[in-house]
């Protein structure tokens, strides 16, 4: 199916376009293509906010590929750019990448440009993916952190994983009850809080503990914690390994300053993190004030509690809010909830006269009197009260507080019979049992009475149950039941189990209690009935438990038998005879201990005791028992002590697991285990293993390596402390490939040794099983002398081209300097050249922090002896002041540290030495830093060896610019000579037209001398400064014509223009005979006038020079001049040689002009 792709396009060949679009159709795009050439056009393109992808080339005449880049990148646009060009060199490709240009292509190969744009518009989406999922994410969190910042309770959040992974450690190795085993071990809970770590704390959190800063409370979670918080800590670890996600307790914790605060802690699981434990919400809940009152009221509790007197208190609706235990016992209660709340009126015999008092209570303030009570069972009594009104602090009424007083005894003796029956009646009528009469007389037991509790129980009214008999409601047919009273009767038995029907049809199971009971003369039988149904359900259940029990004990695939306290064998099931090849019965009449190895029995007796002490609740034990044939059988024993219903030992129930095999297979992997350590250990390859992160085994040679005295430095600590940080991205997706793939390719990282160096190193990793866990085996090497190889091998490269861009030796010497920086100290660095004629050491090249030498005697100098040796020297400070001592050296310069010189040689020949030293570092140089420099040392003398070739051409190029100044200035010298000869032949010419020939020739050969005379006084020797020539020439002319500056005056516009031999001289001579001319014809009789000379040198390489005058004008200078004169015939000559064309006006004066094109060098 076509795609649309909107390209927008920086091309200004129509024919390139066309092809673009070609090459996108052909690879499934329906392209829409706007091609832009300008800025302008790119900006308001840009505008549109439709396009998928920018392709631009890279050099436009008025815009290019990099404008357009530019313009991408400020619209703050996540557009995709491919440069693409005819020609792009490698530089301008890094310049496009730099620059933010997704890939470059070149115009030749299109064919890349599909790809390209896939690849971009495919990473483009990602990019635009990854911002949504940020922005959401951010959202999320800024929303997250504001409920949790702002939240009015306090919040933090913790992190339990270490907990977690404790509890699972500890479920591993068996443990199950978590309440005994913290018992036992109670300083595990102190190390579970130090594993406990705080991730984040609310605003509230800091306030109530009195902290400025987060930090403090997450990086020492202590300091609100006391040391009464053990419990919780302990209840808080059990509730998680019961998997419970929700938590809560009150707690003791402490502020910063040291003030102890009560809070309500509730812990909770975050979604997701169930698992780990990694992320736990905590809130908290300042109750110390609540808590203070609370123990306040306590305190008054307990001395109203304390008082032998009743003490009550009641609100203004006459409810009471509190009654003292005297109080409760005078009215018959039991607990306060019977009577708070309730009416206090209706604890009054005389309502009347209760309420009377109330009244006198709240309008005088206070009431005594006598009152008749009535308690909970029904009885009266008399009671003294005094009774007070009580304000709050703003002095409005608040409670009424009474005091009460049995005083019943002085008024027992009138109403004793009365009591008595209203006792009973109380008791029968509102026991909580079921309670019934039955008629003795009747031979079905009729039913003469029941309680309340006897309606309630069997659904029947009174009047109903009063015309039934207690067969009625037994199950059982009525001779049964009187035959099971009438043997209970010969057995003096009053309790029985029978079966009741209730109204509704339901079965139930109770126990009745029966006796005699004479009511008013009438004899009576009581029967008290209670419901055993769940009694009986449950006593069912065990006898079901119970057989259960005995089909595993007898069925059980491992061996179960319970022991005595005296280690006689009480029981054994077929497993455990099995296990040691005894009969039942056989195991029977020996003892437990007898079975045992005697290496093992004082283990096992210990662990016996500490069961019968009660120290421990169980224990298991790894033991090895004796079989009847004699052979040794390993077992893991489980053994538990079984106690009465009193708490009082009865026998030890004991668990065999024949694990015999497993300890073979045991012992077979533990051999293997050992041969592999073997291999590993001696194996010249470092190897190291790691497990969910940490490392766990590492060989001698992983410590040597990383610097280590032994491989145990490293166990337990993280894998990525030894991991180059630039390597931490690349080593975290190797591990995830490993444990996917099972293994990782050989790739070159950096370590990080203990004494903090880093060290090159080629790994390769694979997937292993290590003491059962998943594990990653990590193989490396140490390569840092290959890399430092291939590093000297290319610091020898670049000393070796330095000859060639270098512009003299100290620029050479200086990078050969700077390239050995980067394999040593180098901050104190000299070259020494050695002169063995005057047994002198040259320094054409010193760095140092103290000294500074261009040239010393050798003598019995370290150099010198480096030079003269021709052999290397390393030496340490205390070295060198040994061989000072012995005179084998004599001191040069400030003492180093250490010192390093090497011998240099060129075309086999010894020409000096190089020489490192430092003065702070004892330790800067080695046999390492020797062995480079040995071997950088013959690139060093080559290179400058070369250098001084090159600069000895040097001078013997400038030993020729001398000869050619020489020959020119000879040639100007031959020049005059012939000058002067013609001046010399003049002066025996008396024809006044011969003479003027004459000093036309010698004024022509003194042009030509001139120019010889400028380029020996030139530092160019080739070309010649036409300014200055035509000045000196021009004077040259009017000195030689005798003219008068006040009366011809002499004008010169020249620019700054060089031209060569072949070009200067012809124009000289022009020069010499139009001016020439000037001078002779164009100011007859005295005349004043000018003479100019311009030359100028437009862009296009067009010199013109212009010769005029304001004379007498071209005619009369046509007339006084033949034109066939050799001067003007010299002229046209000269300006063909120089192939430019000559002009002639004659307007207001003579002008001549002379275009020519100046030659290209």
């Amino acid at each position: 199916m076509s795609k649309t792709l909107n390209v927008l396009l920086v091309e200004d060949s129509a024919d390139d376009a066309q092809l673009i679009k070609r090459e996108l159709e052909l690879g499934g795009y329906v392209p829409y293509l706007q091609v832009v050439t300008t800025a302008d056009e790119m900006d308001k393109a840009l505008q549109k906010d439709i396009w998928d992808i920018v392709i631009a080339d890279y050099k436009l005449p008025d815009f290019n590929g990099m404008d357009a880049l530019r313009m991408v990148k400020q619209s703050d646009v996540d557009l995709p750019v491919i440069m693409i060009s005819a020609a792009v060199g490698e530089e301008f490709a890094v310049e496009a990448m730099k620059g933010g240009a997704q890939d470059y292509v070149m115009k030749s190969k299109l064919v890349r440009l599909l790809p390209s744009i896939e690849r971009e518009l495919h990473e483009a989406k990602e990019r635009s993916k990854k911002r949504q999922i940020e922005k959401k994410l951010q959202e999320s969190e800024a929303r997250y952190y504001g409920l949790f910042e702002e939240s009015p309770t306090p919040l933090w959040v913790e992190d339990l994983s270490a907990i977690k992974k404790f509890i699972d450690d500890l479920k591993a190795e068996g443990v199950d009850d978590f309440n005994a085993y913290f018992d036992s071990h109670p300083d595990v809970i102190r190390k579970c809080l130090d594993q406990l770590k705080i991730i984040d704390v609310s605003k509230e959190t800091l306030k109530l503990y009195g902290i400025s800063e987060k930090e403090t409370i997450i990086q020492n979670p202590k300091l609100v914690f006391e040391q009464k918080t053990y419990h919780t800590l302990k209840q808080e670890i059990i509730s998680l390994a019961a998997g419970e996600l929700f938590f809560e307790n009150e707690i003791l914790t402490k502020t910063l300053s040291g003030d102890v605060r009560y809070v309500l802690f509730k812990l909770s699981v975050m979604p997701g993190y169930e698992e780990s434990l990694a992320r736990v919400l905590v809130s908290t809940t300042d109750i110390t004030e609540r808590k203070a009152a609370e123990r306040e009221l306590r305190i008054k509790d307990v001395a109203f509690e304390s008082s032998l007197t009743g003490i009550g208190l009641e609100d203004f609706r006459g409810r009471l809010t509190y009654v003292n235990r005297a109080m409760l016992n005078m009215w018959g209660f039991k607990n306060d909830s019977e009577v708070v709340g309730k009416n206090g009126i209706d604890f009054w015999h005389d309502r009347k006269k209760a309420k009377h008092a109330f009244k006198q209570i709240l309008t005088n303030g206070r009431w005594n009197g006598e009152l008749t009570a009535k308690r909970k069972d029904g009885k009266t009594f008399e009671v003294q009260v005094a009774a007070t009104l009580i304000r709050d602090e703003n002095g409005a009424p608040s409670l009424l507080m009474g005091s009460f007083e049995d005083i019943t005894e002085r008024k027992n003796g009138e109403r004793a019979i009365k009591e008595s029956e209203a006792i009973f009646h109380a008791l029968f009528e509102k026991n909580q049992a079921v309670i019934l009469l039955l008629d003795v007389n009747d031979s079905d037991l009729k039913i003469v009475d029941a309680n309340e509790a006897a309606l309630r129980y069997y659904g029947y009214s009174k009047a109903d149950l009063l015309n039934m008999t207690i067969m009625d409601l037994n199950t059982l047919p009525a001779r049964v039941v009187r035959k099971k009273m009438a043997a209970g009767r010969r057995e003096n038995k009053n309790l029985f189990e029978f079966k009741h029907c209730l109204a509704s049809g339901e079965i139930r199971d109770v126990e009745t209690f029966s006796g005699p009971i004479d009511v008013h003369g009438r004899k009576l039988v009581y029967v008290a009935v209670k419901d055993i149904t769940e009694q009986c359900k449950m006593e069912k259940a065990l006898q079901e438990s119970e057989q259960q029990f005995r089909m595993v004990f007898e069925h059980a695939p491992i061996g179960i038998a319970t022991v005595g306290l005296d280690y006689q064998i009480l029981k054994a099931n077929s497993a455990f005879c099995e296990t040691l090849g005894y009969s039942i019965k056989e195991l029977q009449r020996m003892k437990f201990i007898e079975l045992t190895h005697p290496y093992d029995v004082e283990e096992n007796l210990q662990l016996h005791q500490k069961l019968l002490s009660g120290e421990i609740q169980r224990f298991e034990l790894e033991k090895r028992f004796i079989k009847r044939d004699g052979r040794v059988v390993y077992v893991i024993l489980r053994m538990s002590l079984i106690k009465d219903g009193d708490g009082a030992p009865v026998y030890f129930l004991t668990q065999v697991l024949d694990i015999t095999e497993r300890k073979k297979a045991e012992e077979a992997l533990r051999e293997s285990e050992e041969r592999y350590r073997n291999l590993a250990e001696n194996s010249p390859i470092a190897i190291a293993v790691h497990s969910e992160g940490k490392i766990v085994y590492a060989n001698s040679e992983a410590a040597k390596i990383l610097g280590a005295q032994s491989a145990d430095e490293y166990i337990g600590r993280d894998f990525r402390d030894f991991v180059h940080p630039q390597y931490l991205e690349i080593v975290t997706e190797r591990i995830e490939q490993v444990y996917q793939q099972k293994s990782a390719p050989l790739i070159e990282e950096k370590f990080i040794r203990s004494d903090g160096k880093t060290v090159d190193v080629e790994v390769a990793a694979a997937n292993v099983i290590f003491k059962g866990k998943p594990a990653s085996q990590v193989v490396f090497r140490d390569i840092r002398y290959r890399k430092r190889a291939e590093t000297v091998q290319e610091l020898l490269y670049r000393i070796s081209n330095a000859v060639f861009t270098s512009s003299d030796l100290n620029e050479l010497f200086e990078i050969i300097r700077k390239e050995l920086s980067l394999v040593l100290d180098t901050n104190n660095f000299f070259i020494a050249l050695y002169d063995a004629k005057t047994d002198l050491i040259r320094s054409p090249f010193f760095r140092d922090e103290y000294d500074e030498f261009k040239t010393f005697p050798a003598a019995k100098t370290l150099t010198a002896h480096v030079i003269k040796k021709n052999k290397p020297l390393l030496l340490k400070q205390h070295e060198i002041e040994k061989l000072i001592e012995t005179g084998e050296i004599k001191p040069v310069g400030t003492m180093c540290k250490v010192w390093l010189g090497v011998p240099l040689r060129a075309s086999n020949q010894k020409i000096g030495a190089v020489v490192v030293q430092s003065y702070q570092d004892e330790y800067a140089y080695g046999e390492e830093e020797l062995e480079i420099l040995k071997f950088a040392s013959h690139q060093i003398g080559l290179s400058i060896e070369r250098k001084q070739a090159e600069e000895r051409i040097k001078v013997s190029l400038e030993e020729k610019t001398v000869l050619l100044k020489e020959i020119h200035h000879r040639v100007k010298n031959n020049l005059q000579v012939i000058s002067s000869l013609l001046y010399l032949q003049s002066k025996h010419v008396t024809d006044q037209d011969i003479m003027v020939l004459f000093r036309e020739s010698q004024n022509r050969v003194r042009s030509m001398s001139l120019v010889h005379e400028k380029l020996y006084q030139s530092e160019n020797l080739a070309n010649i400064n036409l300014k200055q020539y035509i000045q000196d020439l021009a004077r040259y002319l009017f000195r030689t014509y005798n003219v008068d500056p006040g009366r011809i005056q002499l004008i010169t516009k020249v620019d700054e223009v060089t031209l060569d031999v072949d070009e200067a001289i012809p124009c000289g001579l022009i020069i010499n005979e139009l001016v020439s001319n000037s001078l002779k014809y164009a100011f007859p009789k005295m005349k004043k006038g000018q003479v100019c000379i311009d030359f100028t040198l437009n862009p296009e390489g067009v010199c013109t020079l212009i010769v005029k005058d304001n004379g007498i004008g071209l005619d009369k200078y046509l007339k006084t001049e033949n034109k066939k004169t050799l001067g003007l015939q010299l002229v046209n000559t000269l300006a063909d040689q120089l192939q430019g064309k000559m002009e002639i006006r004659g307007d207001g004066g003579t002008e001549f002009e002379l275009n020519f094109i100046k030659k290209e060098r």
